[in-house]
């Protein structure tokens, strides 16, 4: 039975609206269906309270299932910040590790954060704060409070938002491999009241030949170092970076390895950085501590992890050849070394987890 006190995230979500005229969403990082179906479902709760919002995405999509889920809910997304932010008197940030949001003027406070990760941290403090344990996503929770009394959509408003966390679930679990039975409890509940149609529709969308190509690519160039697969996919265009998770999820699926590293260079027009998306079947592995001794650039949960270099200055390099190389080898060795001081880890872990049993108990014992 879930700890999740719904109903008090419900009143301070609603307090929050009710404080706001104009809010902005701002999806970090990989728009996924996570991070999409969250900041769906708070546009529809703030207009609740008369507060009008913008959705905006940093990056583009490069899924198509992804695009489908927007073209189809009829999500609306924009890809570029505003040119003023006069109109806001606010923002908000989900499924990410922190709430700050470079471009955004200091003027406009953080109205709310939620995430379900390991937090980074930060000086920004939001107006309210949700960092829920026991659960694999955002979708989860917004969908236990989507369920509360008083929470009242229209009937298309609550087949699309239930239809979206319900995606938003199912793949933050990796189809509920991974799902707590509070993850699994919000999906039940959600595939009840989801559009059945495009639900399957998105769900059973075949991989883009390009995401097969790269994954041919891994499984070719991998690497088996102390049962972690490593696998350096060079360069990537920014419009096929999710395929880096997506690979390293499909190779933890194929092959017989405990952890997957997959690494690639994302390039646009403007930008380059290094992506590495990290997959583990051992939940007692602690991929936040071991992507923090890598850079603190990222971060990790049970099961999942990423980082991620801006390496702009190399944008007019030319010799790309030569940058990958140099790259390759550089985060080969840190990788390496990272599953050398595998101990340090798993120690930290067990004690980090004894202590908390130890708080539990006298928790109880003083209650």
């Amino acid at each position: 039975m879930s700890t999740i006190d719904y109903s008090d995230i419900k009143a301070n979500l609603l307090s929050v609206f009710s404080r706001h005229t104009k809010l902005l969403i701002v999806i970090q990082g990989s728009p996924d269906p996570d991070a999409i179906a969250s900041s769906f479902f708070l546009m529809k709760m703030a207009e609740l309270c008369n507060c009008a919002s913008t959705i905006i995405a940093g990056k583009t999509i490069s899924l198509p299932q992804n695009r489908e889920l927007i073209n189809q809910l009829k999500i609306p997304v924009s890809f570029s910040f505003p040119t003023s932010f006069e109109e806001y008197d606010g923002y908000c940030v989900v499924d990410f590790q922190t709430p700050a949001v470079e471009g955004i003027p200091a003027s406009i406070p953080c109205a709310l954060h939620i995430d379900h990760h390991t937090r980074t941290e930060n000086t920004i403090v939001p107006e309210y704060a949700l960092y829920p344990v026991d659960v694999n996503s955002v979708s989860t929770v917004l969908a236990g409070v989507m369920l509360e009394p008083d929470i009242s959509f229209d009937e298309l408003a609550t087949e699309y938002l239930a239809t979206a966390l319900a995606y938003g679930i199912k793949t933050d679990t990796d189809n509920l491999t991974i799902a707590s039975a509070t993850d699994k409890a919000s999906f039940s509940e959600m595939e009840k009241l989801a559009n059945q149609e495009i639900l399957s529709m998105i769900t059973t969308m075949p991989y883009s030949e390009e995401t097969l190509t790269v994954i041919s690519k891994a499984l070719l160039g991998s690497i088996n170092y102390k049962n972690w697969l490593i696998t350096g996919l060079g360069y990537i265009p920014e419009s096929m970076r999710d395929s880096l998770a997506i690979t390293a999820d499909y190779m933890l699926e194929q092959e017989h390895v405990t952890t997957v590293i997959a690494f690639a260079l994302i390039s646009s027009d403007t930008t380059v950085t290094l992506d590495a998306s990290f997959r583990t079947k051992n939940r007692d592995l602690d991929l936040n501590g071991i992507i923090k001794s890598i850079t603190p650039n990222g971060g990790g949960r049970s099961f999942k992890g990423a980082f991620q270099l801006d390496l702009s200055y190399f944008i007019n390099y030319s010799e790309r050849h030569s940058l990958w190389s140099v790259v390759n080898e550089a985060t080969l060795t840190n990788i390496k070394k990272a599953r050398d001081n595998i101990s340090f880890y798993e120690v930290r872990t067990f004690f980090s987890g004894f202590k908390k049993q130890l708080t539990d108990i006298f928790y109880k014992q003083e209650s």
